[in-house]
Parts: C-alpha cells; structure tokens; sequence
C-alpha cells in the first residue's frame, strides 16, 4: 500500500481506492495492466478482496500514526490519504526487484483507472470477480 501511493507522490487516496488499486496491481494480468501477476496466478484471489478493503484501514491507521501518510477529512470517504515526507523519503529507501515490479504495474494501473471515481474503480473489480 506505503509503495502504490510512491508511484504517484501528492495523490490523495480514499482507503477503499487504494485497496482496490493495490489488489489490481497485485493481480494485474487479468486486468490487463501486467503481463503476469505479482503474486502468482491464484484462482481464489478474489477471495481476499473484501478483506483487502478492511485491512487497508487498519494498515492506513498504523502508517498514518506513524507519519507515512498525511490525512485530510472528506465528507464522502471519512479520510484522504497523502504520502507524506517521512513516507516519500521511505519510499526512496526501497530498491528491489519486487518493489520495481509493484511501482511499475502500479503506474499501469493508475494510468488506466485514473478517470474512474471509487465506485466505478469498486465496481469494475467485483464485475471482474464474477468472470472467474
């Protein structure tokens, strides 16, 4: 989630967006944002994606605590999140394979999903999950 939000630095993010944007960008290739999944080909991935939602919150909480994100209030999704200085300068500590994969799929997906709101993002996931 802390390496999504260091694909676009200065980009506010609901916690269900960011949610639905990482569980894209985790399986990518049947999004057709990545030409493999990041974790695997898995035919219950869908499975933990309500669960996603719900852990992102508790994972937004701790990182905000911690001064990763700045958070601002929104009346239509409780709280925005913002990476903050302490969080871009963590960002810039990672170097690995893996993170350059994730950063990289997630600029594919923010790039394809960037005029979709919340819902529409939500809803394109879950018509998606029914494919499978």
């Amino acid at each position: 989630m802390l390496v999504a939000t260091c694909a676009t630095p200065g980009t506010r993010f609901s916690a269900e967006r960011l949610a639905y944007l990482d569980f894209v960008v985790s399986y990518g290739k049947i999004f057709n944002v990545a030409e493999r999944n990041l974790h695997g080909d898995n035919t219950f991935c869908f499975a933990e994606l309500l669960n996603r939602v719900v852990l992102m919150r508790k994972a937004l909480a701790q990182a905000a605590a911690q001064a990763y994100f700045d958070f601002l209030p929104s009346e239509s999704a409780g709280f925005f999140f913002s990476l903050s200085a302490k969080g871009r300068e963590f960002c810039s500590s990672l170097n690995n394979d893996y993170v350059e994969r994730y950063v990289d799929a997630a600029r594919r997906t923010l790039r394809q999903y960037e005029n979709f709101d919340d819902f529409e993002l939500a809803q394109t996931v879950r018509d998606q999950t029914s494919r499978f």
